[in-house]
């Protein structure tokens, strides 16, 4: 890829093996569910699970290792810390459900600092906050229209207690973002470590 091509682009923490594999789990249990609803959400590829930290958007390509740069520094002084995936909700609210995640119980409080410094690492490179408080999450599934939002909400709620169990927080990626047919590819860029503790 030129160095001069524009890309899309976001900061990301990943799950570790086992708690991504139960979200994997969890997930197809609510794909087979959602078959009798009625509903079509669009559920994220297992592979492509995650917590979003920052969405950069489109940036040129010779800024990734500005990026990269600016979150070393962030994560030198940064310990790992181990949280857990708990809890099913909808984004905005179950009326008119846009976005089905899992949450984050234990560890929510590290999560939304770690974020918080990401965002203030970042931000002499020209990225700005959006304003909106951060919520810790995993992305499930988008919802492409309202039809059979109650079934879908009645089996959101029959799992709402799902624990995916704990990940550890140690290491955050800037990953590339491409839009295909077939869904987003996500290619790690840079992968920055916090401190081992």
């Amino acid at each position: 890829m030129p160095a001069n091509d524009a890309m899309r682009a976001f900061i990301a923490l990943p799950l570790s093996p086992a708690a991504l594999q139960r979200a994997q789990e969890l997930s197809a249990n609510l794909q087979k569910g959602a078959r009798f609803t009625g509903a079509h959400p669009k559920w994220v590829e297992p592979e492509n699970l995650h917590i979003t930290l920052f969405f950069l958007g489109q940036i040129p390509a010779q800024q990734a290792s500005a990026i990269k740069a600016a979150l070393q520094q962030m994560a030198a002084p940064m310990s790992s810390f181990v949280f857990r995936l708990k809890r099913l909700g909808v984004f905005p609210h179950e009326r008119q459900p846009r976005v089905l995640w899992l949450g984050v119980g234990k560890g929510e409080e590290p999560l939304k600092a770690l974020q918080k410094s990401v965002v203030q690492a970042i931000r002499p490179l020209g990225f700005n906050p959006e304003g909106k408080p951060f919520h810790p999450h995993v992305t499930l599934a988008r919802m492409q229209s309202i039809k059979a939002v109650r079934p879908l909400m009645d089996l959101v709620r029959s799992h709402h207690l799902a624990d995916c169990g704990e990940s550890v927080a140690d290491r955050v990626v800037l990953f590339r973002s491409e839009l295909l047919p077939g869904g987003p590819n996500y290619t790690e860029l840079a992968s920055v470590a916090l401190r081992q503790v």
